[in-house]
């Protein structure tokens, strides 16, 4: 594990970086502390997990980015055949928003999965130039409670085939912070 640690910050000398852990998120001393930053925020956590329902309750004076609302949101208009096409002009969409609101309200609330390091890295990488901080909130609730919980909703969700990778994605996100390889990356980290 070490040895990719090494070839990461190797690769993307941003990943050196190394956020502070803690559970005693505050959401109005957090945005205070940073308000002079450009400061991009994950909602991480596993399919099923809450992510929606806690930015709806947490970050309800925000524009949250949500890439599965996005990919809705564009299948109502969306009159071709199903092609790669519909993946590139989504994650456009959701590139240009998470970018206009760093830009317009110096906060970006993103709810994004990126529990996948490769997908983490890509994001950080791509938005490299438009923020000045990031923080993880990782919501990691026990694997029964989420199993529970996707199968109680599974007919809401807007790509109902992802919860087949609920046990795969799990155990990225267990390994990443039993590795310390969440808080790579990142300015603070917060358990939630």
């Amino acid at each position: 594990m070490e040895e990719l640690k090494k070839q990461m910050i190797q690769k993307y000398p941003f990943m050196q970086k190394v956020g502070v852990i803690s559970t005693n998120f505050n959401k109005r001393k957090l945005l205070r502390r940073n308000q002079k930053e450009k400061t991009l925020i994950f909602v991480m956590g596993v399919q099923g997990v809450g992510k929606t329902t806690y930015c709806k309750k947490t970050f309800s004076d925000y524009q949250v980015v949500n890439i599965d609302e996005i990919l809705a949101e564009y299948l109502k208009t969306y009159k071709g055949p199903i092609s790669p096409k519909i993946d590139i002009d989504v994650h456009s969409i959701f590139y240009r928003e998470i970018e206009q609101n760093l830009e317009n309200s110096k906060v970006a609330i993103v709810e994004a999965g990126v529990v996948d390091l490769v997908t983490r890295v890509r994001m950080l990488e791509r938005l490299q130039n438009s923020y000045t901080k990031v923080i993880l909130l990782v919501i990691n609730r026990e694997k029964n409670r989420i199993r529970k919980q996707i199968e109680g909703d599974i007919g809401k969700r807007a790509r109902p085939d992802l919860w087949e990778d609920f046990e795969t994605e799990f155990g990225f996100l267990q390994i990443q912070i039993k590795e310390h390889i969440i808080e790579m990356g990142v300015d603070e980290v917060y358990f939630i």
